[in-house]
């Protein structure tokens, strides 16, 4: 099956059939061959091909070629190879909260790009996820996924701990929610190094409802925000759950806590918020306006005479984002100043 140019440098088990690491001898480049040992679960390989040929995406492992046998029985897929280790070896419940927010928000990109394209994973776990050569979490193994909008399954499957409550009745509909569902129970693990609390019942554990606040007493958020976040990730209600959308906007703002800048000018005024708690005041004659930078935001804090933002009243408490103009009048003679922020990109 494996063509010459693929020389196999050694074989381990893989979810639900075989899995190959073999040196593409003309790309120079090592790779992973997966093909499925059962035929009846070639179905799944063939969702798993054609999820990833969808999901182009820096978070997502790259499909790099499909191989089918002379008799179109058997077929492999040739995906890069991830050096890095999975996110169980990583021990991040020992590690600060920054860099598992750093995780998180590598993870949820995936789970944005993937639900954009209605692609729900169904088997978010750390052992799905590993580093590239740059330090990049890429989720993988997408042999679970189902691409139509609101699939359902006849049958209880995924992995216990990450399967949302809805999984457990049939028939199951499958829909972004119960991804969001696992990356709650991720953050979860990789807070504490173990799972939520589940049903004492027999297999397979449904999960169980946890107490209000968990988010910022178990797992230790540094911020109400991101702990209130996580715990609608957990909720049992599939309704009450977050989009990738929101998360990662939400991670975003945290991880770019104090990188922002925002830049004043008017002619050769050039007035820069560059700093936590630091204050500028824009004047033309008894005309005034006082921005904050707080570390998350650029806000108004006081106003004297006529100030306008893109020809509104400034007034204090008004937040600013993206591109304004300032306009300061004064008895028909204005002063214009640009306020532009920048848009820096998270360093994952």
């Amino acid at each position: 099956m494996i063509p010459p140019r693929y020389k196999k440098i050694k074989t381990a088990s893989g979810g639900f059939g075989h899995v190959d690491i073999c040196q593409d001898t003309i790309l120079q480049r090592k790779v992973v061959i997966k093909r499925v040992l059962d035929i009846g679960d070639l179905p799944r390989l063939i969702d798993e091909v054609v999820a990833l040929q969808n999901a182009k995406s820096k978070y997502v492992v790259n499909i790099l070629d499909v191989l089918i046998s002379d008799d179109g029985g058997n077929i492999s897929i040739v995906e890069e190879y991830l050096p890095g280790s999975d996110l169980v070896d990583k021990k991040l419940h020992e590690a600060d909260s920054k860099a598992r927010y750093q995780i998180l928000y590598q993870v949820a990109r995936a789970l944005e790009d993937i639900h954009r394209l209605n692609i729900v994973h169904r088997d978010i776990k750390p052992m799905n996820m590993k580093f590239d050569d740059n330090g990049i979490v890429k989720l993988f193994d997408f042999g679970l996924a189902k691409i139509e909008e609101n699939a359902t399954t006849m049958t209880v499957i995924g992995t216990p701990g990450f399967m949302a409550p809805e999984l457990y009745v049939v028939p199951a509909i499958i829909k972004p929610a119960v991804d969001i569902y696992a990356f709650g129970v991720l953050a979860y693990v990789l807070a504490t190094g173990k799972l939520p609390p589940s049903s004492p019942s027999a297999w397979p554990n449904p999960p169980v409802a946890l107490p209000p606040g968990t988010g910022r007493a178990v797992l230790k958020c540094d911020h109400d925000s991101i702990a209130d976040l996580i715990d609608r990730c957990l909720d049992l209600d599939p309704n009450k759950r977050p989009t990738a959308v929101e998360i990662v906007a939400a991670l975003q703002r945290e991880l770019l806590y104090g990188r922002r800048k925002a830049i004043l000018v008017s002619g050769a005024t050039v007035l820069t918020l560059n700093a936590i708690g630091k204050h500028v005041t824009a004047t033309h004659r008894t005309h005034a306006a006082t921005f904050l930078y707080d570390g998350y935001d650029f806000a108004i804090t006081s106003v004297t005479g006529d100030v306008f933002v893109n020809n509104v009243d400034a007034v204090p408490g008004m937040i600013l984002d993206g591109s304004h103009v300032i306009t300061l009048s004064a008895s028909g003679r204005r002063m214009f100043f640009t306020f532009d922020v920048n848009r820096p990109e998270v360093d994952a």
